[in-house]
């Protein structure tokens, strides 16, 4: 095992110790006050019915080359990947507008 190794799993440890605190540490303090976890599962739950418009709004077609090896696609997770980069188009957009709405805002103040 050579110093490349090492690097390599240190780094692995420090994404699963990062993932593990940044999932917790923002539940620990939402307990403390339940208002936050209600904005908090509005906003998910927002983010979700955003996917699910986009999932059905993609399509499903798999060309040839991406059905045979390696890459395997199917319809459904090519549907899926559709709907993955339409809901980041339209997240984009809503902040796109939302940065220059802030910013028309504080230009007529």
């Amino acid at each position: 095992m050579d110093i490349y190794d090492i690097g390599l799993y240190a780094g692995y440890l420090l994404v699963i110790v990062g993932t593990f605190a940044a999932i917790l540490l923002p539940l620990l303090k939402v307990f403390g006050n339940p208002k936050d976890l209600m904005t908090s599962g509005i906003a998910v739950l927002g983010i979700l019915g955003l996917f699910a418009i986009a999932y059905m709004i993609s399509d499903n077609d798999v060309t040839p080359r991406l059905a045979a090896e390696p890459f395997n696609m199917t319809p459904q997770s090519s549907q899926f990947i559709g709907g993955l980069l339409i809901s980041c188009y339209f997240l984009f957009v809503i902040a796109f507008v939302g940065i220059f709405v802030t910013e028309a805002s504080k230009l007529l103040k």
